[in-house]
């Protein structure tokens, strides 16, 4: 009795694979086919659109390739231009004045805060942070540096806090050694 059981539901299989399998089906089943086939290249074409428009591809994939390429490739920054920044901060510090001494060792801090992550691959979340991780390795003065910026950050944060003009001189050769040890003037 199992036999011809498993006999008859071989043959019920093999009908149902031969009706499939019909020309008259596949037919029939035709324009459902292209209907799907169009379906998914719209939904194809949909997602490679976002995929552009989004940022995901660049932070996935090509965020180590910039970083690679700003750890390889300082020369981008213009020397001439970076000299008369320099110049210039030298100049607002050489004025005098308690506010162009303030300026000057701020701006000179913030030529720092834009180079330092260019040049490095830096970990940490703020500037703070990727100062303390940096090595005299990478930056020789590192500890007078992490000192100038110290004194940068209170210029900025509190007005009564005052510099000298000599002390202001020693934090501009501090920012003008590192500079010129990264190439930048």
């Amino acid at each position: 009795m199992n036999i011809n059981l498993i006999h008859s539901n071989s043959d019920y299989l093999f009908k149902i694979l031969s009706y499939i399998n019909s020309s008259r089906l596949q037919e029939k089943l035709m324009p459902i086919r292209i209907t799907f086939f169009v379906i998914s290249l719209l939904f194809l074409f949909f997602i490679v659109i976002l995929l552009l428009k989004t940022s995901y591809l660049r932070l996935r994939y090509f965020s180590t390739f910039e970083k690679i390429d700003k750890f390889l490739d300082m020369r981008r920054y213009n020397l001439k231009a970076n000299r008369a920044r320099w110049n210039s901060i030298v100049d607002k510090v050489n004025s005098g004045n308690d506010l162009g001494v303030r300026l000057g060792i701020i701006e000179a801090d913030k030529i720092l805060k834009k180079v330092l992550p260019r040049k490095f691959i830096l970990d940490g979340k703020d500037f703070e942070d990727q100062l303390k991780n940096l090595t005299q390795d990478k930056i020789p003065n590192i500890e007078e540096v992490r000192r100038a910026h110290e004194v940068a950050q209170k210029l900025i944060t509190s007005s009564k806090f005052k510099i000298t003009r000599e002390e202001a001189k020693k934090l501009l050769a501090i920012f003008k050694n590192t500079f010129q040890y990264l190439e930048l003037i």
